[in-house]
């Protein structure tokens, strides 16, 4: 458990560190926020798709993927409202969005007695690692903090 703690903090003070490094650009669109606020659940579903290779009945698999999609289009959506306004909330979205995911995930393993469904100790851990990675990277870079300077690099020189 402490060493999930440990991988835990890193990730997070990583996306800290690349929110504040996106904050001294000037191009960096909102739409791309909102896409890699969405990412690690696209990449956990690919996961789960790959290791799956159709087990499930295709009913299962169906409802499995309409819930899936149906919940990334309402955090798709309440975080394109958010990212509007800028307001501090738009971070919290892919930790939202993650927890209701994994609980969905946590019932169809349930249903199906599918232990390996995408909960094995690497993929939760990757899945749980990038979720803390995107939702810190955002929460920096919506700061309401001036924008700082970064020194550039020239080599005229100055006149005195």
């Amino acid at each position: 458990m402490r060493l999930l703690t440990r991988i835990a903090l890193i990730w997070i003070v990583l996306g800290l560190l690349v929110g504040l490094f996106l904050k001294t650009r000037k191009n960096v669109s909102m739409r791309l926020l909102v896409f890699l606020s969405l990412a690690p659940w696209f990449l956990h579903q690919l996961y789960i798709y790959v290791t799956l290779e159709f087990a499930l009945p295709p009913n299962l698999q169906l409802v499995f993927l309409g819930l899936s999609i149906l919940f990334a289009v309402i955090a798709g959506v309440v975080s394109w409202t958010f990212a509007k306004n800028r307001a501090l909330v738009f971070a919290a979205v892919p930790l939202v969005h993650g927890f209701a995911y994994s609980i969905l995930l946590l019932i169809l393993a349930n249903i199906t007695r599918t232990g390996g469904l995408g909960l094995n100790t690497v993929s939760w851990t990757v899945f749980a690692s990038s979720v803390l990675f995107i939702s810190s990277m955002l929460l920096s870079y919506l700061f309401k903090l001036g924008t700082p300077k970064v020194p550039g690099f020239s080599l005229r020189r100055t006149k005195k």
